[in-house]
């Protein structure tokens, strides 16, 4: 049950913001080129995103909303995860635009 119109009237809406953020994407594709596991993420490392994490109420704006603050807190762990630097760039440039639907 839809709360705003019918069911159909919001998967509607729903499809056309995905065609808009498709289409307003800077990466061409989600897909990696490496797809070997990259280093294990230490828990240093994760206590490090999650105080990152506590500062990302503080990168609101109206064009991408909390994707700066969220790439932010990634930054530690992406490195570890992306073998390949294309791989790393591509997966910086998703976190930091804004997706609706994903």
């Amino acid at each position: 049950m839809a709360f705003n119109g019918s069911d159909e009237e919001m998967a509607n809406k729903s499809e056309q913001r995905m065609a808009q953020a498709l289409a307003t994407s800077q990466v061409e594709s989600d897909d990696y080129i490496d797809t070997t596991a990259g280093k294990a993420l230490t828990s240093y490392d994760i206590n490090v995103m999650a105080l990152r994490s506590l500062l990302l109420q503080a990168s609101f704006n109206y064009e991408r909303m909390q994707a700066g603050g969220w790439l932010y807190t990634l930054i530690p762990a992406l490195p570890k995860i992306h073998n390949n630097p294309e791989d790393l760039a591509n997966s910086m440039k998703i976190h930091h635009e804004f997706r609706t639907g994903i």
